[in-house]
């Protein structure tokens, strides 16, 4: 789990709790009862968020520069799509 914060930690109490599943698995209903029963206790809103990999012709797809060293050949980015839930 994240904890997503507006400002500096040392400024604001965290909003948010994120929750991450593992690539290609699917929540199951009582991981996400678990999550949601815990958030009130936590004074915090919980969004699920899903990361997938794409292709740079897709708007939607936020680019990650990747280190490729000196070799020039292969592309220097990675796209990702995310997806996300408040819950």
């Amino acid at each position: 789990e994240l904890v997503l914060y507006a400002d500096l930690p040392s400024r604001v109490h965290s909003d948010f709790c994120v929750h991450i599943p593992a690539a290609d698995t699917r929540l199951n209903w009582m991981t996400i009862q678990t999550l949601v029963r815990s958030m009130p206790e936590l004074h915090k809103t919980l969004i699920i968020a899903t990361i997938r990999k794409s292709s740079a012709e897709n708007d939607d797809a936020i680019a990650f520069e990747k280190d490729v060293g000196n070799d020039q050949s292969k592309e220097t980015k990675d796209y990702y799509i995310v997806d996300e839930l408040a819950v």
